[in-house]
């Protein structure tokens, strides 16, 4: 890894592949899936409702479903999918569980307990975390599905440049490419170094305690599919997480 970093700071990076910055932040597709969902009676899932804690060598799924409507829910079964961090990255099924019927009105918190294979585990120092995607669709209506990428909670020492690897596909024929910043104190670049990874450059303020997010975008040109991946970065006084082999630090 040590011959990556150095590759980092390489000014060429860009490449033939574009980083367009956008505007803080992009759009989300929450109320669309949900009216799709309320009139095939199935329970909703919104992209807020899904959270994960990691447990040892597994990872526990904490999953909200809901039922506005005035008809009572069909019967149907939630597949729960994960993949590396990153974009358009392939998914593994995980997990699947029968979901019963949700009166009208009705909230439901499913607690699901899954195993990772070893390639998905990118755990960062705090024991709880995990970094990476999950896809969790019913099978009554697998076109709905709620796809999270998520790297969360980093911390990222004050003052220093900070390089973060991730999956995205590299083919700028195929794929358009950009990226949005909640904290202009941040400096963030994104660049692709390869045909599957792309690095995301930040260097946070010398103000400890500061935070930021930052979304990347990645759309497939021949169908307007897009996959947002985001990340939560605040500055620490210390040297940072680690997400796997990847030193979320100095760089």
């Amino acid at each position: 890894m040590a011959e990556a970093a150095r590759q980092y700071e390489a000014p060429e990076l860009a490449g033939e592949v574009g980083w367009t910055r956008a505007a803080w932040p992009f759009a989300r597709g929450d109320d669309e899936r949900t009216s799709r969902l309320a009139t095939m009676r199935l329970p909703v899932i919104r992209e807020s409702g899904v959270s994960w804690q990691r447990q040892g060598q597994t990872l526990d799924v904490f999953i909200e479903l809901s039922n506005p409507t005035a008809t009572r829910t069909r019967c149907t079964h939630l597949v729960v999918e994960a993949a590396v961090l990153g974009a358009f990255a392939p998914f593994v099924p995980v997990a699947k569980v029968e979901v019963p019927p949700l009166e009208p009105g009705e909230n439901q918190r499913l607690t699901l307990n899954v195993a990772l294979p070893a390639s998905f585990r990118p755990f960062l120092r705090e024991e709880t975390k995990w970094a990476g995607n999950l896809n969790i669709w019913f099978d009554r209506a697998p076109d709905c599905a709620v796809e999270l990428h998520r790297a969360l909670g980093l911390k990222v020492p004050a003052g220093k440049s900070t390089a973060l690897g991730f999956y995205a596909p590299s083919d700028g024929t195929q794929y358009a490419y950009a990226f949005a910043n909640s904290n202009r104190w941040f400096s963030v670049d994104v660049y692709n170094l390869s045909r599957r990874r792309g690095l995301l450059s930040l260097v946070a303020p010398r103000v400890v305690g500061l935070r930021t997010k930052v979304e990347v975008a990645v759309t497939r040109r021949v169908d307007r599919r897009r996959v947002l991946v985001e990340f939560e970065f605040e500055s620490v006084a210390t040297e940072g997480d680690y997400l796997g082999c990847l030193a979320v630090g100095s760089a």
